[in-house]
């Protein structure tokens, strides 16, 4: 009997050791989550009738829950400007912001405001690009509560809507590298529409100019789109365009007319016809400086130079080219030599605005004979030389620069003097007109 009534007294005091095991870790519990809740001890339930429920413990050290879901009222297809999502956490959040929130979907939309508190939040989205769905989504480690811990994947309930409110609009824009001028036998523009379309072909496009187009090639899928021109049956412009209602999108949107940002090309595919001729007022033969050319094209050119035109005559002659646009002169302001002197042109080194070469050159007159030059290469003691007429120049020509001027004496043959002159340079003109004789 008193075997009996000591296993039952150690029974007692065993079942009393394991309760206060128990409670002990349930305070222990309570104490730490407090500390992680900064002193708020919610992180257990108490039932109305004193029990723990120890499975309700929360530690708020750990990471937490978010679902996404269609706003109270919000229809899952819908043409409103803006479409709201409500977010709902499983504790309190600190730092939800617009760019917490990822958004996807075809219809490309740009914008999101936030609002709520604690919680539970409103999302609003707003500024789509084009009709199809909007989906928002919030990853892992985006949002923190109190305490710095980051938010779990968020839980889907429904975070996709249908938008249905955009006009099907088609931009058309010249494609890259294509020039508003140009000699090609095939010009490209781009074609874009704001989303998918179903059945757009080169019947939907308007092909008009005065260069009279014949063909029309569309290469694309989508929504992107590029037409390809040719067949143009003389020089002058193309243009496309696509009007309102020949176009359907996947969501059954017709499309508005089209912006033509850039849906004209001009066809130049004439060569500049070139003349040659000399300069109106130039005598021949001509015996003063400048000795001047004309050089007029059938339109502008932008390369013309002294780089691409050619002389006959003395060597290192030197040309000087004024003008622009069409028209130019060339100009001789010297030369060491009595002789004839011609400017020539090849075949398509200068070129219009589209890039056509010039064709080759008329020359009406090209040459023009100089007689204004006579030649002294040095001047010595009684050393003279003869002029017979006043008309051209006398030029006086030292082997080095004189390093002082030299003074220069012309006489009549009955040896009265006419002119006196210093000569200071290397090469020395002097004009013979003055002169009586």
């Amino acid at each position: 009997m008193i075997r009996i009534y000591q296993m039952y007294i150690n029974s007692i005091l065993g079942f009393l050791v394991l309760f206060v095991g128990i409670f002990l870790n349930q305070e222990f519990a309570l104490a730490q989550n407090e500390r992680f809740h900064g002193g708020r001890g919610d992180g257990s339930d108490m039932s109305t009738t004193g029990v723990i429920n120890f499975n309700s413990v929360d530690y708020e050290g750990n990471a937490f829950t978010i679902h996404i879901d269609r706003a109270t009222g919000q229809a899952d297809t819908t043409e409103n400007n803006v479409i709201n999502f409500k977010l709902i956490f499983s504790e309190t959040v600190i730092d939800l912001k617009p760019e917490s929130i990822v958004l996807s979907g075809d219809a490309q939309a740009q914008n999101v405001q936030v609002t709520g508190a604690d919680t539970e939040y409103n999302i609003a989205v707003s500024g789509m690009l084009s009709n199809g769905h909007v989906i928002i989504d919030i990853p892992a480690g985006k949002v923190h509560n109190s305490v710095g811990s980051p938010n779990l994947p968020a839980v889907i309930v429904d975070n996709e809507v249908m938008f249905l409110g955009a006009d099907l609009s088609v931009e058309i824009k010249r494609s890259l590298g294509q020039e508003y001028l140009t000699n090609n036998d095939t010009v490209q523009f781009d074609i874009n529409f704001n989303e998918r379309v179903i059945d757009f072909t080169s019947s939907d496009v308007d092909l008009s100019g005065t260069s009279l187009p014949k063909n029309i090639i569309i290469e694309g899928d989508t929504n992107r789109y590029m037409a390809k021109i040719s067949g143009f049956q003389n020089d002058g412009s193309v243009s496309i365009n696509i009007p309102a209602g020949v176009v359907n999108s996947i969501y059954g949107k017709s499309n508005l007319n089209s912006i033509n940002t850039e849906n004209t090309v001009i066809i130049d595919r004439t060569r500049p016809d070139v003349e040659i001729k000399l300069a109106d007022g130039q005598s021949n033969p001509a015996y003063s400086f400048p000795i001047k050319f004309k050089v007029v094209f059938s339109e502008d050119v932008v390369d013309f130079s002294d780089e691409v035109l050619m002389y006959g005559g003395s060597p290192n002659t030197k040309l000087t080219i004024s003008g622009n646009g069409s028209i130019y002169i060339v100009a001789i302001d010297s030369l060491t030599s009595n002789e004839t002197i011609s400017i020539y042109l090849s075949e398509n080194v200068v070129h219009d605005h589209a890039g056509n070469g010039n064709t080759t050159p008329l020359y009406t007159n090209n040459s023009v004979t100089f007689k204004g030059v006579t030649g002294i290469n040095h001047l010595n003691f009684n050393d003279y030389v003869k002029i017979y007429s006043n008309e051209g120049s006398l030029t006086i020509i030292f082997k080095e620069t004189p390093t002082s001027s030299t003074l220069l004496d012309i006489y009549r043959i009955n040896g009265q003097k006419i002119l006196s002159q210093y000569l200071s340079n290397k090469i020395n003109n002097l004009d013979l007109k003055p002169l009586q004789y």
